[in-house]
């Protein structure tokens, strides 16, 4: 689950996907509580929350290749509908708990493409260029965590 995680967050931050940190800070949801100290809150997100980082982040993403590929209006809207679409699809995926960790990598991973696929065929040929630099980039960072872990 954790490389899951790790992957997930790796592709959405990598494409300008600056999504929602999955893991308990390390401590497993366990605080600590002692004298004059609070008990621990849940460090469990609200599905209201999640929903908010989600569109967050896929607002970044949008924002960030308007200004690196000098998107008109209508491209943007194009994108922000194709990568709010592919986030709601990656989510759904990470919450399958009956599927195996290399089915849901290869899910994500075909998602991913075909929403590569479904922006690029509204780009011009320099906006095609610099998104495939940028799909090309996220893909050597995602194989330098994939070794680190």
């Amino acid at each position: 689950m954790k490389k899951i995680a790790l992957l997930f967050c790796c592709t959405v931050t990598l494409t300008g996907w600056a999504q929602m940190g999955m893991m308990n800070n390390g401590m497993g949801g366990m605080g600590r509580s002692g004298m004059g100290m609070q008990p621990p809150m849940s460090r469990e997100k609200t599905p209201e929350q999640l929903e908010k980082e989600r569109l967050e982040s896929v607002q970044k993403t949008v924002d960030k290749l308007k200004t690196d590929l000098k998107l008109d209006e209508l491209q943007v809207i194009i994108v922000q509908k194709e990568f709010d679409a592919s986030s709601k699809k990656i989510n759904a995926i990470m919450k399958k708990e009956n599927m195996a960790q290399d089915e849901k990598l290869s899910e994500i991973s075909a998602i991913n493409e075909t929403a590569e696929r479904n922006v690029m065929n509204f780009l011009n040929d320099e906006q095609k260029k610099k998104f495939k630099e940028i799909i090309l980039d996220r893909q050597k960072r995602m194989e330098a965590m994939k070794t680190r872990s």
